[in-house]
């Protein structure tokens, strides 16, 4: 059995991941006490890469104590209320220590054997509310890669990210995927 490119490329990412939470030393984890951490993440980041990583997570530290805090609004947390923050961030907070996890590269995405975007006179494009457009960004996508769309194409705003790309994976439409999140469903 051998990695494609992109399994090659997830297997490097999630051993950063990982080896970024092993390089925390207890004291850093928490004030709260020993193989005890909170994580803060997005609904999307909780979905899509944290659940799928819970097993070997577990494995790796069978004695560690997690508590997540699922929040989209990384501005409306305090300092306080967790250890270690997981977020796509356009700029980098400048109070805290950020280290990039995976690249920023956002494709389409939609269930297998569908018809290309391209090639579809009234293609369905699955976005997030406008609070979080940096995560769906079709225009810049579509700019970006010399593509128009057909003057049928409609929009349907979605309550959260994992929801567009739920959507997408049921045939629904196309959704806007960070490779980050959507390689487990690749």
């Amino acid at each position: 059995m051998a990695l494609t490119r992109i399994g090659e490329e997830y297997a490097k990412e999630v051993g950063r991941a990982l080896d970024a939470l092993q390089a925390l030393e207890v004291d850093q984890i928490t004030k709260q006490g020993r193989d005890r951490v909170t994580i803060a993440c997005s609904r999307a980041v909780a979905d899509l890469w944290m659940v799928p990583r819970f097993p070997s997570l577990r494995e790796a530290f069978p004695d560690l104590e997690l508590k997540l805090v699922v929040n989209d609004f990384f501005e409306q947390l305090r300092h306080d209320e967790y250890d270690l923050a997981i977020y796509y961030r356009p700029i980098r907070p400048a109070d805290h220590e950020v280290t990039p996890l995976a690249p920023e590269e956002m494709l389409p995405v939609m269930a297998p054997g569908g018809v290309p975007l391209v090639e579809q006179a009234a293609p369905v494009l699955l976005t997030v509310e406008e609070t979080h457009k940096e995560w769906t960004d079709w225009g810049n996508w579509l700019s970006s890669a010399g593509h128009r769309l057909p003057e049928g194409a409609m929009r349907w705003k979605l309550g959260d990210y994992h929801l567009s790309v739920e959507s997408a994976r049921r045939g629904i439409g196309i959704a806007m995927g960070w490779t980050w999140f959507i390689v487990d469903h690749l």
